[in-house]
């Protein structure tokens, strides 16, 4: 098996029985990161200047729109994928568009393409080994990446494609650290914790993990003006004396899933949303309504969340 050196940096692929010649640079994790094997619709995705309005407007004094868009993804069918079953990540790509196409029996021509992955987080970095011989250190570790990888599917029907946004989420096993591919597997998240062990979390660290974890790190006060949101009666408040509220750290773009539901604080709807029941589930995005919920799940009253709260 032979596979072509990387267009970008023109270093020879590790090669792997188990992947065919086009997936050879996944087997090498941190270097497929760092360089996506020279592919040309990569490095244009990757350019995020060209998709800033921000930047769009610094360099033309206009704002327009992205001058890239998903036909950029490179595509495969569903035949390439199934003439690749013996490469392990051919297959795992190839068995998820053979879901859509069961799905969507009377799409003509369903292709997948696929963006570089992100790296969620390290898992399972254990059993220390000798690493290769060009490397200084000499010392490896087996390891997980758990990763998401955004693609389309480009769907053609009478002639005129249209494209369902997608994100793969996978299981790489190496057994060096992001290095020698052993296995790809889907990855489902662990399920839920119950609430209660939540709960009891809380209350072992109120009771006895003391000053370390209860007191503040540095003196604060609470900013004139700050508004959170009441979790009980669903709505925008502003309290009048300091009380305890949680903070939600998320990715405002990924999560709005539609337009009707990107709701954001504004002068002109601020007292619509200081009423009873005006931050309901059907207006917000899926993760500040579960955020709204958990809070009062785990009878904690006020939240903060960027958009809902600041002006």
């Amino acid at each position: 098996m032979s596979a072509e050196v990387c267009k970008s940096c023109n270093r020879p692929p590790l090669i792997n029985p188990n992947l065919c010649d086009s997936c050879q640079l996944w087997n090498n994790f941190t270097h497929y990161l760092q360089c996506a094997g020279g592919d040309t619709s990569s490095e244009k995705l990757d350019n995020y200047r060209q998709f800033c309005y921000v930047c769009q407007r610094e360099q033309t004094g206009t704002r327009i729109a992205p001058k890239h868009t998903l036909e950029d993804f490179t595509y495969h069918d569903l035949d390439t994928y199934q003439s690749r079953h013996h490469c392990m990540l051919c297959r795992v790509l190839g068995d998820l568009l053979q879901e859509y196409a069961n799905q969507y029996q009377t799409v003509l021509n369903l292709q997948f393409g696929t963006w570089k992955p992100l790296t969620v987080r390290h898992a399972d970095s254990t059993c220390k080994h000798d690493g290769p011989p060009d490397d200084d250190d000499g010392d490896f570790y087996s390891t997980t990446e758990i990763c998401v990888l955004p693609g389309a599917i480009r769907m053609a029907t009478n002639g005129t494609s249209t494209y369902k946004l997608i994100v793969v989420k996978l299981a790489f096993h190496f057994a060096d650290h992001q290095f020698n591919l052993q296995s790809i597997q889907p990855w489902t998240p662990r399920p839920t914790l119950p609430l209660s062990k939540i709960n009891r979390w809380l209350a072992n660290c109120t009771a006895n993990h003391g000053p370390q974890c209860n007191d503040y790190a540095t003196s604060m006060t609470t900013p004139p003006g700050l508004r959170l949101i009441d979790t009980l009666t669903r709505c925008i408040t502003m309290p009048t004396t300091p009380v305890p509220y949680v903070a939600l750290s998320y990715c405002w773009a990924s999560a709005t899933t539609s337009q009707g539901q990107d709701l954001q604080l504004l002068l002109s709807n601020l007292a619509r949303l200081s009423q009873p029941d005006a931050l309901t589930p059907a207006v917000l995005p899926a993760v500040l309504a579960d955020a709204i919920q958990l809070c009062r799940d785990l009878s904690q009253r006020h939240l903060w969340i960027d958009a809902l709260c600041i002006i």
